[in-house]
């Protein structure tokens, strides 16, 4: 026997603390109790590890009961002594800050004998508080004992220990709720919490298993609703002590939870549990308690120098958030996202001067996701409008907001009211759509009605039989059940009117834009090796936008790449726009998915060849004042004379 775990070792305690140790060895509950009081005290520190002989003892497996369950239903009185002092000796165990390598295996044999009875025993009395509790125990220990590089292969390939590690989550967030912060109780609930915590933090979050586990054993309401009562107790515990730890270790649970979000749709592929917890976290007021924690530990010097990352718990979230927007299905959390609780949490960092990592995740979410999302249709395209609608309340604090901040919050707002008016208009409107006949070398250009679609592809339109027989030779053939203007992306538009909100919004700011386009269009012609090969223009809305830029057909670009990688889905595009004489240019649109883009293609069609004639003549012929001259008159002959629509 290792001589720490000798009985004997306790002659090296202070008498006064001595005879307490015989005693809690001999088993009694009460002098078990006294002597973990006495040894956690600043000035007996340094004595923890003579509590390892007791534990030892207390841990004994002869001393396990039977785990038959009509036996665990009746114990005797001496049994349930046993076990209460096993569960203290668990208690005990964790306060011991070093364990010798040679003991720590047999500790944990113990420890994990005893926890397996303990788990039935409360299993049969139907006590899930407390078995819970006990999982958080054993979480415990473990974090103590694998602190030897030896023992971390071993705890973790225990069988069973992944299940038992998530299940401690919640009993790790019930045990900080406790009355008095001075109570012994406390002091195990933060040795429990962050144990945990670490856990999370070093390795459990990597494992397909414990994702899995974690799943199956908790319900998302009721995890959220801990998990923010616990964020803010710690919360309180870093105003009341700033400097301990102790606060900023709990703090620490939450971004790991949200984390979890994030790896569970990542690792897994599991979109509803991750979706429901973060509805059940905005709803129990997450946005506001990240903006108060993170003003909280940025608002006084000595919070600051913790070492604690203050941009941790607001980057993480908007982390978590930034991955849900990938998927419409999340479009009900970015509707609750936005509705006034992320404007709080911009309005209150925004007006920090020591959080740059969240400043950082601000703009992306407002310049990249939530301006991007605006040309969509349906909840995404309204969210500017939540935004709007709680603007008011601070546009007075805009003056006070860190530069960085103010800047994108201005511009978003702008675009965010102006995206939201014009889909107000659109809903309100009887809007006809214009259709051109998808034979190219056909004229026809009227009202949607008029036309028939391709049973095959489903996406182009005929004015005749005649035509699409025209156009099935000429090349559709080849890709008819394949045809999709959109290029690249993995979510399709799935209803008309998101297609028709879409078009809407690329046909006002091409009207809007159309000098500029043709200003662009003439000078890209004109470097072309081949003015007669045509070009597209691209319009991107990944950072809200448009930016528009114009490529030849001819000349090698990145985004000329882009939109080729489609294959024959831009040949055959490529193929029509050169067979309609000018009256079909293309069109693309880059939009976010998520963190990746999506391109797809919408046609301008006109009833005339006379603008794009013009313009190649114009790069062919003419320089300086006289080019800009004739590009104005035919951008207002062309808003007059010519019928356009995409």
């Amino acid at each position: 026997m290792h001589e720490c775990l000798r009985l004997d070792a306790l002659q090296n305690l202070p008498s006064s603390i001595q005879r307490y140790a015989q005693a809690a060895a001999s088993g009694s509950t009460e002098y078990l109790e006294r002597v973990v009081a006495v040894m956690t005290r600043p000035e007996n520190r340094s004595n923890l590890i003579f509590l390892l002989p007791v534990v030892y003892l207390l841990l004994d497996p002869a001393r396990i009961p039977s785990s038959d369950p009509d036996h665990l239903a009746a114990l005797t009185p001496a049994e349930k002594a046993a076990s209460r002092d096993a569960t203290l000796a668990f208690d005990a165990l964790w306060l011991v800050e070093t364990v010798p390598r040679d003991v720590a295996l047999e500790l944990w044999s113990r420890v994990w004998r005893w926890f397996h009875f303990l788990e039935l025993y409360h299993q049969v009395h139907n006590d899930e508080a407390s078995e819970r509790l006990i999982c958080s125990r054993v979480v415990s220990c473990a974090d103590l004992l694998e602190r030897d590089a030896e023992m971390g292969p071993v705890v973790r390939s225990t069988p069973g220990f992944y299940s038992i590690a998530a299940r401690a989550w919640i009993a790790a967030l019930h045990s900080t709720q406790v009355s008095s912060t001075d109570s012994l109780e406390f002091q195990y609930s933060i040795v429990r919490v962050t144990s945990v915590a670490r856990f999370l933090n070093d390795w459990m979050l990597g494992t397909k298993e414990t994702l899995e586990a974690f799943i199956n054993h908790h319900d998302p309401s009721t995890l959220a609703m801990w998990a923010l009562r616990h964020g803010e107790f710690a919360l309180e515990l870093i105003r009341d002590f700033p400097e301990e730890q102790i606060g900023f270790a709990l703090l620490l649970l939450l971004p790991n939870l949200l984390k979890i979000i994030k790896k569970a749709v990542e690792n897994l592929g599991i979109h509803e549990f991750p979706t429901r917890l973060l509805i059940a976290l905005v709803d129990e007021g997450i946005i506001e308690f990240l903006a108060r924690a993170a003003t909280t530990l940025a608002a006084d010097e000595a919070l600051r120098t913790i070492g604690v990352d203050l941009d941790l718990d607001v980057g993480t979230f908007l982390e978590v958030l930034d991955g849900l927007f990938e998927d419409q299905r999340f479009d009900h959390v970015v509707r609750k996202t936005i509705s006034g609780a992320f404007v709080c949490c911009v309005a209150v960092c925004a007006q920090q001067a020591n959080l740059p990592g969240v400043y950082d995740d601000l703009k992306t979410l407002l310049s990249v996701h939530l301006a991007s999302f605006t040309i969509y249709w349906g909840d995404r395209s309204r969210s500017g409008a939540y935004v709007v609608g709680a603007l008011d309340l601070y546009e007075e604090m805009l003056p006070d907001f860190v530069p960085q901040v103010q800047e994108a919050w201005t511009r978003f707002v702008v675009l965010a009211k102006e995206r939201s008016e014009f889909a107000e208009a659109f809903a309100c409107s009887g809007i006809v759509n214009m259709k051109a006949c998808d034979n190219t070398t056909c004229t026809r250009l009227g009202p949607k009605t008029e036309f028939k679609r391709c049973s095959g592809c489903e996406t182009l339109y005929y004015c005749s039989i005649q035509c699409q027989t025209v156009d099935w030779h000429a090349g559709h053939r080849a890709a008819c059940k394949t045809h999709d203007y959109q290029l690249s992306g993995r979510v399709p538009f799935t209803t008309p009117r998101q297609r028709a909100f879409t078009r809407a919004i690329l046909h006002r700011d091409y009207t809007h834009l159309k000098l500029k386009i043709f200003v662009e269009a003439v000078t890209c012609t004109r470097a072309s090796r081949d003015p007669h090969a045509g070009y597209f223009v691209l319009f991107d809305y990944s950072q809200g936008g448009p930016d528009i830029g114009v490529y030849s057909l001819a000349e090698p670009s990145d985004a000329l790449d882009r939109l080729a990688g489609a294959g024959i889905q831009w040949d055959l595009t490529v193929a029509r726009a050169a067979r309609s004489g000018g009256r079909m240019t293309i069109h693309a649109v880059r939009a976010r998915e998520g963190k990746s883009l999506r391109h797809w293609v919408v046609p301008l069609r006109s009833d005339s060849g006379v603008i794009h004639e013009g313009l190649v003549k114009m790069a062919c012929a003419v320089d300086g004042e006289a080019q800009v001259q004739s590009i104005n008159e035919l951008v207002a002959w062309s808003n007059s004379e010519v019928v356009e629509s995409h």
